[in-house]
């Protein structure tokens, strides 16, 4: 078995995990192969086409037909008349145990030396850790301030206050409210959530979601009256709404949406993971995910609105979902994925769903429900498949939905470790990740598996 092959590093140069790439993925110090397409050709029945990018971040070496593949979602977009992608989002899919995380943080961890800025979802926890944290929490930590890991855990005494920034509070309050609520906002409901948020930011001071959801529950005469009701009917159409916000008030969900955001809670950082590992056995998950999510977006935007005023170009962001099926449970945040692939390309921003198999899908609801049009929406607005080992009827369903020949099929079924085809538009190349000794303890997670060289333990 041929597994993610360690790069040596090069010596000298600046020292730490982002500064040392550079040394680690030179030209000369990755023995990779380079030769005319017209020799690799024969060595390979679809995966020895030319390059698509000779600017990017490497990913590993291209099986069969040799060489270095290298990528870039905005490298692919600038030449897009050359590589015919027009879109920057990835899907990655594939069995447990494939390396799909593997890849996923080398990418990032090699984009962060090219001046991308780094968002991760992260609802995996890994075992062993101290501190405690998830999977993309180590990587995160290793960049000292580069790093911010938001950790929301019960009891873990970190708040993210969704109405902290007066531009966008109203749009955010309902973007909440949407994300908690059962069921689309109401008619009504939308100005209900505008009054009650007025009322409370009137006050001075940063307002709350405590404070709007009281202001819901008991109108003022002075707030009914801008929507044309008086207290009791106003207090009786927004109790759904309020109700729906009350949940990140209480319970297992008290101290981390209630009060204003915690003292150090850095959003500016390079990569910035929102750790919602500690949720993982929570019914809440999705809840947290929902308002941390659109708490995100804030961020984003508020980073976009500064670099327009300065007269810069916004940030170019990638933003990762592991475990993405989760996502699709959850009718707020699969809405909310779907805006950001649509988006993508206006946010100047990289979306990547990382998915076990093509029937995680179906966690969306029963086929042809709204939620599984949004989940397959994905699909439709994405041009980077990665495809790890996968077996039986999801193969089949991913032969069918990505029109995947029949080597190409046999051949992701016989991947091994590390091995993913890449379906970048038209391009398809078999791909093994390498792993440099640099980055090795930051992307392993097979803590719990290791044994010594006697294997006792």
């Amino acid at each position: 078995m041929r597994h993610a092959r360690h790069v040596p590093a090069v010596d000298g140069g600046p020292v730490g995990p982002v500064g040392v790439l550079q040394r680690v993925l030179a030209r000369d110090g990755y023995p990779g192969m380079r030769a005319t397409t017209a020799h690799t050709r024969a060595l390979g029945l679809f995966d020895s086409t030319s390059p698509l990018l000779t600017r990017g971040v490497p990913i590993g070496d291209v099986l069969s037909g040799g060489g270095l593949f290298v990528y870039d979602a905005y490298e692919l977009y600038a030449e897009q008349d050359l590589t015919g992608v027009s879109d920057p989002n990835m899907t990655v899919f594939g069995k447990i145990g494939q390396r799909k995380s593997t890849l996923v943080k080398c990418l990032l961890l090699r984009q962060l030396g090219l001046g991308r800025q780094v968002w991760v979802v992260d609802v995996k926890p890994l075992q062993g850790e101290t501190p405690p944290g998830g999977e993309y929490s180590r990587l995160a930590r290793a960049l000292g301030t580069g790093g911010s890991v938001i950790r929301l855990a019960p009891e873990a005494g970190v708040r993210l206050n969704p109405l902290a920034w007066p531009e966008n509070r109203h749009e955010l309050l309902r973007a909440v409210a949407r994300a908690v609520l059962p069921r689309p906002l109401s008619a009504r409901e939308p100005a209900l959530l505008d009054v009650a948020l007025s009322d409370v930011a009137g006050r001075g001071g940063e307002p709350t979601l405590p404070e709007v959801v009281e202001a819901l529950f008991t109108p003022s005469v002075e707030m009914a009256a801008k929507v044309a009701a008086t207290p009791d009917t106003f207090a009786a159409e927004a109790r759904d709404v309020a109700m729906a916000l009350r949940q990140l008030c209480v319970g297992d969900l008290a101290g981390m949406f209630d009060g204003p955001t915690s003292p150090g809670v850095n959003l500016d950082a390079q990569m910035v993971v929102l750790d919602l590992s500690a949720m993982d056995k929570l019914q809440e998950v999705g809840i947290v995910m929902s308002a941390g999510a659109a708490f995100m977006s804030a961020a984003r935007a508020r980073r976009q609105r500064r670099a327009e005023e300065a007269g810069e170009p916004p940030p170019k962001t990638i933003l990762v979902l592991d475990e993405a099926w989760r996502v699709f449970s959850v009718p707020g945040i699969g809405e909310w994925l779907t805006e950001q692939f649509k988006l993508s390309r206006s946010l100047g921003q990289q979306n990547i769903a990382v998915m076990h198999r093509f029937s995680d899908l179906s966690a969306a609801g029963d086929d042809g429900s709204r939620m599984a049009k949004l989940a397959r929406g994905l699909i439709e607005d994405c041009q980077t498949f990665v495809l790890f080992r996968l077996e039986g009827d999801e193969l089949t369903q991913a032969a069918r939905i990505l029109a995947l020949s029949d080597t190409e099929r046999e051949r992701v079924g016989n991947l091994q470790a590390g091995q993913a085809l890449w379906k970048v538009g038209a391009h398809r190349q078999i791909v093994q990740t390498a792993v440099s000794s640099i980055e090795m303890p930051l992307v392993n997670t097979d803590k719990a598996m290791a044994v010594d060289q006697r294997g006792r333990r």
